[in-house]
């Protein structure tokens, strides 16, 4: 167990442990190798797919053309209605 006084005046001899022992824990917590090329792989890719009609794409921006182009909703699924000329009193 190591012991750590929290005082800004206290020396290295006094905290309660050696450095060479703190370098071995350290040591002991760096990842393999096996851990740091997964850690470093691009994470896999889900399709979104469509809640209406099952259509599967795989990046957000087509997903939300395809859900206003053929369903005229947005992602969470409220109507969106356009306006054709927005400057007409109604």
């Amino acid at each position: 167990m190591l012991l750590v006084e929290h005082s800004s005046s206290t020396s290295t001899e006094s905290t309660g442990f050696n450095l060479d022992e703190l370098a071995s824990v350290l040591m002991d917590q760096q990842p393999n190798s096996k851990t740091a090329d997964k850690a470093t792989q691009a994470l896999e890719k889900h399709p979104y797919v469509c809640y209406v009609c099952g259509h599967k794409v795989m990046e957000l921006a087509n997903h939300r053309r395809h859900m206003l182009s053929n369903h005229q909703m947005d992602l969470v699924g409220i109507p969106v209605v356009y306006d054709d000329n927005p400057y007409v009193n109604q």
